[in-house]
């Protein structure tokens, strides 16, 4: 099986499919320019050539490469290799199971400086892979990026692991066939000695959506709920028309898998809701994946999930503890998704854990004019608005109808999303390196998002209204010492989750008349001077 050429070849990589089609690439002096290129060749599982050389990039004289290479479970590989040009690059090519070449060279790293080198990749079954380095310019960073089956990035490169100490390199990679993705390298340091070997696993889970039938039920501040604001009322009745919705917030690895960065303060946690974006942030994840934030009258219907209860899961605060992430239970920080009871909707952590984007702008009179079927929101606005609470909200004031507002470029450690679609495709799941649906109007030519138009659903007869217990008769709701009223008191002390913000122009704490108070700075943590209690 020997690939030699008439010249030095050196520098071996090899990547296999689970029916054993192989591919070899290495690097090679037989360049006619004079310099290095990188060859590759494939074979059958017996060592039977299927290929002759492969000739993966042509580098200028005196270019150094060090090539990588990922293969799927049809055959079809990936290689990766640092090129020089004004300094170091990481480029790759995609090739079927006999060969031939699927794209041309396309850049992975994208940093001007150009000090990149020493590349690593993974192939997950279906063909969506990760490629990742050591950015020698970046003080010694591990970098990674991962894309769809296409060659079409997910999203530009984020880093895989940044100490206190420089000095990492050597990365290596392995995906296993859902597209898992377990990342190795040495770090000089990082353990207190010298070099020492780290290791980080990104996984990578379905972004399910749950459809939800067409139904109707009553909007606003719950029957016996003493502490609702002026912006809960009236309680209104709403009709909406069938919607799917994600099952759980956003996660920081799905974020970061479309995205290709992750905003978050509570790192280290892949299954943890994101949390830290903006408005803009989270409206723009859910456009690439096919959906749009929920409006108020979505998010709440599936908070509600059928039920009156000014908790969602009932009238009494108690019931969070088994459904929520709140200030009692969370031990102030934020926990992966699913891990508490869902609602009757089959949804995890509709409240706490991190509030949640709306779509809508924010009227604090709108229910007072609101259309009764599938209400948008005011038209225009200065703030978005949250919903449902977060790991730092008190249980008690916790409840299903609050209404907080803010502006669309603040982001905050305990705010996240969740996404609505409205044409479903034929299965409640998608994942998220490799979502298919058609965006209307989308005409982001460089993804793969092609030839998914489930524009032909037919979900429409259904009648699988949600049930509406308005009639619930949670009148008897005792929460009459719920501290989370939307006064208008100066202090706000113990009330972490005052309803309305800005709040009025006579609270007296607000400091120079500015309604935002100290979080004009739109700093992350939303501590001190937040109406919000965020």
């Amino acid at each position: 099986m020997e690939m030699k050429t008439p010249a030095d070849d050196y520098l071996p990589a090899v990547a296999s499919s689970p029916a054993g089609v192989f591919a070899v690439v290495f690097l090679s002096d037989d360049d006619p320019g004079g310099g290095v290129r990188t060859l590759g060749r494939v074979f059958d599982a017996d060592g039977t050539p299927r290929s002759g050389l492969i000739t993966i990039d042509t580098n200028p004289a005196g270019a150094y490469s060090r090539p990588a290479i990922a293969m799927s479970a049809i055959g079809r590989f990936v290689v990766a290799w640092d090129k020089a040009g004004a300094g170091r690059d990481i480029y790759g090519r995609l090739f079927d199971s006999e060969g031939d070449a699927l794209t041309g060279a396309f850049a992975v790293s994208t940093d001007a400086d150009g000090d990149e080198d020493n590349p690593a990749a993974a192939m997950a079954a279906d063909g969506s892979f990760a490629v990742a380095w050591h950015a020698a310019d970046n003080a010694g960073d591990i970098h990674a990026r991962r894309f769809y089956a296409s060659g079409a990035p997910m999203g530009g490169p984020a880093a895989v692991n940044v100490p206190a100490e420089p000095l990492q390199n050597f990365p290596a990679a392995s995906s296993n066939a859902a597209g898992d993705v377990i990342f190795v390298w040495a770090s000089f340091g990082q353990d207190g000695s010298d070099y020492g070997v780290f290791a980080r696993r990104t996984e990578t889970r379905d972004l399910v959506w749950v459809p939800l039938a067409a139904g109707s039920f009553d909007m606003g501040c719950s029957a016996g709920d003493t502490g609702c604001g002026g912006d809960e009322i009236p309680r209104h009745a709403v009709t909406l028309s069938r919607f799917d919705i994600t099952e759980t917030e956003i996660t920081q690895e799905q974020y970061f898998n479309v995205m290709g960065a992750n905003p978050s303060q509570h790192t280290d946690c892949a299954f943890c809701p994101v949390d830290n974006v903006t408005w803009e942030d989270a409206d723009e994840f859910c456009f690439r994946v096919g959906g749009y934030l929920p409006t108020e009258a979505e998010w709440e219907y599936a908070a509600r999930a059928g039920t009156a209860a000014k908790h969602g899961c009932g009238a009494d605060p108690a019931c969070l503890d088994g459904t929520a992430w709140h200030q009692g239970n969370a031990g102030g920080a934020t926990h992966e998704v699913a891990l508490k009871t869902p609602n009757a909707f089959g949804l995890y952590d509709m409240m706490g854990n991190v509030w949640e984007w709306i779509a809508d702008w924010y009227g604090a009179a709108y229910y007072a004019v609101s259309p009764e079927n599938d209400p948008p929101g005011p038209d225009t606005g200065d703030y978005k608005v949250w919903r449902g609470g977060a790991y730092n909200t008190a249980a008690a004031a916790m409840r299903v109808s609050d209404r907080v507002a803010w502006w669309t470029t603040f982001h905050s450690g305990n705010a996240g999303f969740r996404c609505v679609r409205y044409t479903a495709p034929t299965t409640t799941s998608t994942t998220t390196s490799t979502t298919t649906t058609t965006i209307p109007g989308d005409d982001d030519t460089g993804d793969d998002d092609t030839g998914d138009d489930d524009t032909g659903d037919d979900d429409t007869g259904d009648d699988d209204t949600a049930d509406d217990d308005t009639g619930d008769d949670d009148t008897g709701d005792d929460d009459s010492a719920d501290d989370d009223t939307v006064d208008d008191d100066d202090d706000d002390a113990g009330d972490d989750d005052t309803s309305v913000f800005p709040p009025d122009d006579d609270d007296d704490d607000d400091t120079g008349g500015d309604p935002f108070g100290d979080l004009g700075d739109d700093d992350d943590d939303s501590s001190g001077g937040n109406c919000c209690g965020c």
